[in-house]
């Protein structure tokens, strides 16, 4: 089911299956298209399981709720905000489950995730992805854009954007990351200015467990997650290359955080267990706090390092594997 450009658009306790055409790209199983204001519109409490092309696509649409729905079984990226355009939507309380890689869509489609957008400019809530062949959530956001007719700004630079709202999410057996931000968000007070101020953004309660890596980040901007539970991830729970864009001050980056490294004590020995991994794998030159945080059953491996890809030719835990470095 489509909405093509504005309209109301309503699908409610519904439940959908075998949708989406597979290599005829655009045709999803729910899809608000280039709609611009949707308010009072929505998808919501549904059921989308076995698709061939993706769950819910957001395309520059604003104003408008994902909510409540459960996602099984899907093709590619499963709750989709496409272009960079979008802003002030609701995606909350969703749950996705086993997403498969397609080749039919987008070439990061082959690295599917349960939750992709282009744009931080939306609100995310309770929302729950598990068991992707990839990521649970990517921000893959786009460096400049031209909106079409009726948006209120007139270009729009999401990679240097603000964050609508990020709070209670949960990631988890998800295979490379639980949470991917790549390759660049870096906030700014003017987000097309470059010569503008960082602007901090707060992601709040995020839950991250039994992932590849709990989060990725290879240019993490003034970025700070706060309340975050990070739970024996293959690799690091937390994995940041670089830290750019950023005013020295002590603003932490994670505070009240729980960091595990292992919650298998079988054969675990506090003085000579190396697990391979960090709790926190941090960048190579720039500043970084950390602030009320609990780290548990790392062993010598330790809690924190740093230097994270400062061997050139090397890409720290961008495949799920951890390279012990310190510095």
């Amino acid at each position: 089911s489509v909405a093509l450009h504005t309209g109301i658009f309503r699908v409610e306790n519904v439940e959908v299956t075998k949708c989406g055409q597979a290599f005829n790209f655009g045709r999803y199983c729910t899809h608000s298209h280039m709609s611009q204001d949707m308010y009072g519109s929505y998808v919501k409490a549904n059921s989308i399981h076995h698709s061939f092309q993706r769950a819910v696509t957001t395309h520059d649409t604003h104003n408008w709720e994902g909510r409540d729905n459960v996602a099984f079984d899907i093709t590619g990226h499963a709750y989709f905000v496409e272009d960079g355009t979008e802003h002030h939507n609701y995606l909350t309380g969703n749950l996705v489950a086993m997403v498969r890689r397609s080749s039919a869509l987008l070439k990061s489609d082959m690295s599917p995730s349960g939750f992709w957008q282009a744009t931080p400019m939306n609100f995310w809530r309770d929302n729950v992805a598990a068991h992707s062949a990839s990521f649970g959530m990517w921000f893959e956001l786009v460096g400049e854009i031209t909106p079409s007719h009726g948006h209120d700004r007139p270009t729009e630079c999401p990679r240097f954007d603000q964050l609508g709202e990020f709070d209670n999410n949960t990631f988890h057996g998800n295979v490379v990351f639980g949470l991917r931000i790549y390759p660049q968000w870096t906030p700014l007070v003017d987000p097309c200015d470059h010569e503008s101020s960082p602007d901090p953004q707060y992601l709040y309660n995020i839950l991250s467990y039994r992932n590849g890596v709990g989060l990725f980040s290879k240019k993490h901007g003034s970025l700070h997650h706060f309340g975050g539970t990070f739970i024996d991830n293959a690799g690091s729970e937390i994995s940041i290359v670089k830290h750019p864009y950023v005013d020295y001050d002590m603003n932490p980056i994670f505070k009240d955080a729980l960091f595990v490294g292992t919650v298998d004590m079988t054969e675990f020995n506090e003085e000579t267990t190396d697990l391979g991994k960090f709790g926190i794998f941090g960048p190579q030159h720039e500043f970084f706090f950390v602030a009320n945080s609990t780290f548990v059953n790392y062993g010598a491996s330790g809690a924190i390092s740093s230097c994270n890809g400062c061997l050139s030719g090397e890409n720290m835990n961008q495949g799920g594997n951890t390279h012990r470095f310190t510095g």
